[in-house]
């Protein structure tokens, strides 16, 4: 029998928030190390998680998250967009709430007028209520667009449509580097430029490099941030924002589905 694990056990960011007694932790140790353990084969869907799972057998299959090409038919044309905007599709809690974000923008846009003028925040889903005060705290409510819901049907659309498309990770917290949102994944399929913030030793930061699809900043620096926001709106201000991806096939469902068989032939 194979155990797949799409989050971590033990290790996940919020397993100490679950305020478990001494023995129920001790009882979710023993189970996670007995279904490590008995289990034919393990699947994981990050280097990070895999690595972890070490210390309990030798062997983990990696086997990532990814997309279906036909959820994602790319249309030839992009709505035209006079303004520069940043956009965030998804759920948006508290521990990611980029913080040092709000607070560039908010300089960029005392410094240049040209950038105050053009920049737009969307944000699509539900949002923790801090960063909406944060956002009014820097000024930049004027510049926010926001969408509690639309249907699935039309996300596609309003994240080929933005001009960055924000991911943000979780705080601290080592399994945090192991999460590799479904986000970033529906992010590659309609290849625009990604602004990811969180550990730029996060296996979200290798998926980055090795697709060229994006950049990720650490998330306390402020001078690295601002420089690269300010690279991409040079960048559409030229009229030359667009995004080079490559290697992105390897995370199709087609292609992550002949691995399971692969596995299962030769379990």
């Amino acid at each position: 029998w194979i155990a797949d694990f799409r989050d971590p056990w033990t290790e996940i960011f919020y397993f100490k928030d679950l305020h478990l007694t001494y023995f129920a932790k001790k009882y979710h140790h023993y189970l996670e190390k007995k279904v490590l353990q008995k289990a034919d084969d393990v699947i994981t869907v990050s280097s990070q998680w895999q690595k972890d799972f070490q210390k309990f057998r030798k062997e983990t299959v990696l086997i990532s998250n990814g997309f279906d090409h036909e959820d994602y038919i790319i249309a030839k044309e992009r709505e035209d967009n006079k303004y520069f905007t940043i956009s965030h599709i998804g759920t948006l809690t508290y521990e990611q709430n980029p913080f040092q974000l709000w607070k560039v923008l908010n300089v960029i846009c005392l410094e240049s007028t040209e950038f105050s003028k053009k920049l737009r925040i969307r944000l699509v889903g539900k949002v923790d209520k801090s960063v909406i005060t944060q956002i009014k705290k820097y000024n930049l409510d004027d510049k926010l667009s926001f969408i509690d819901y639309i249907p699935h049907s039309e996300v596609v659309k309003e994240q080929q449509n933005a001009d960055i498309l924000l991911l943000l990770l979780v705080h601290s917290r080592k399994s945090a580097k192991g999460i590799l949102p479904a986000k970033l994944f529906e992010y590659l399929a309609v290849q625009r430029p990604i602004l990811a913030i969180g550990s730029t030793e996060s296996n979200v930061a290798d998926v980055l490099k090795d697709t060229k699809a994006g950049c990720i900043v650490d998330f306390d620096d402020k001078e690295i941030l601002k420089k690269t926001i300010l690279s991409y709106f040079n960048d559409f201000q030229k009229g030359n924002l667009n995004n080079l991806t490559s290697n992105i096939e390897k995370y199709t469902r087609q292609n992550l589905t002949k691995e399971l068989v692969k596995l299962l032939d030769n379990s």
